[in-house]
């Protein structure tokens, strides 16, 4: 079977990924053990979307929850 990947959204995540699940050997990819990697990406991975009341005129109040 193949190893599970675990992608960071920055270096310093990785090592601390890394330093919580345990048994990961620094390596030039990233963070290595017999069963998983862990890398990083440079830069955020996931942006926060702007509300609907944001773009459409209308405040929170008036829009359905």
């Amino acid at each position: 079977m193949g190893k599970m990947l675990l992608i960071a959204e920055k270096p310093s995540v990785a090592k601390e990924l890394a330093h919580a699940l345990g048994g990961f050997q620094k390596k030039e990819h990233g963070w290595e053990r017999d069963d998983a990697v862990i890398s990083h990406a440079r830069g955020h991975l996931v942006s926060l979307q702007m509300p609907l009341a944001a773009t459409s005129g209308k405040n929170l109040q008036q829009l359905p929850v």
